[in-house]
């Protein structure tokens, strides 16, 4: 299930924010790597004329998120098979500098918000440990978890109060959110879903947030962060 993040824009700064949103769009999977898209189509979409989205493309090229197949047509851009486990190893570099601004910025307000989240991914953890031992699907149940955590990561990034960094994170993500279902779908049997260890790492983040430990935080995110992925990439048996 993606999720929609295109939308009618109504606002004078429609350059940046058709390039935020075809930006968004990539990094959820809505835009798909390889899919080929036009300045018309996206128009469209957004509910603009083809200026704006004209700029934004031209930003996108920049950042290498689509590229151009030819003067008028251009496709998103899909990672060469030998650069997921570096894009990796930059994602979980990022999210521990943003967990290490975070650390120094997050108001009590946008901490509680994560503890929040947090017991919300808690509750629905032990529902898919409770239906998959007893043998039922969990798809609908682990859409829900990633949506949590999805949330979790983006209030996170609000709080580290650094758009250029959160920017750069948009281009190092090396599964969509639809790949993280299918894949954590594949290692549920391998995986470890139980309440009381599964998110503990988040929990010592939020801890060392209010604590504004920032070398903490940002070794706990990363670490975090690159094992999820290590275990996502892992060939399955």
């Amino acid at each position: 299930m993606v999720v929609k993040v295109l939308g009618e824009l109504k606002n004078e700064t429609l350059a940046d924010r058709a390039y935020a949103a075809l930006r968004d769009a990539i990094a959820v999977g809505e835009l798909e790597r390889g899919a080929r898209i036009t300045e018309r189509g996206l128009a469209a979409m957004l509910s603009v004329s083809p200026t704006p989205v004209r700029e934004a493309l031209r930003r996108l090229e920049q950042d290498r998120l689509v590229e151009r197949t030819g003067p008028r047509t251009l496709r998103v851009a899909e990672i060469a098979p030998s650069t997921p486990e570096e894009i990796s190893e930059v994602e979980a570099a990022l999210r521990g500098l943003v967990a290490r601004f975070a650390a120094t910025k997050a108001t009590d307000a946008q901490l509680d918000g994560l503890d929040a989240l947090l017991d919300e991914a808690d509750e629905i953890a032990v529902t898919i440990d409770q239906r998959h031992g007893a043998g039922l699907s969990v798809a609908s149940q682990v859409r829900a978890l990633m949506a949590v955590l999805r949330s979790f990561d983006a209030a996170l990034e609000e709080a580290c109060g650094n758009p250029v960094l959160t920017g750069l994170l948009a281009r190092t993500r090396v599964f969509t959110p639809q790949e993280r279902v299918e894949r954590t779908l594949e290692r549920l049997d391998s995986a470890e879903f139980g309440a009381q260890d599964r998110y503990l790492q988040h929990r010592r983040l939020v801890q060392a947030l209010r604590a504004h430990d920032s070398a903490a935080a940002e070794e706990l995110a990363q670490h975090h962060v690159a094992t999820a992925l290590a275990g996502l990439r892992a060939p399955q048996d």
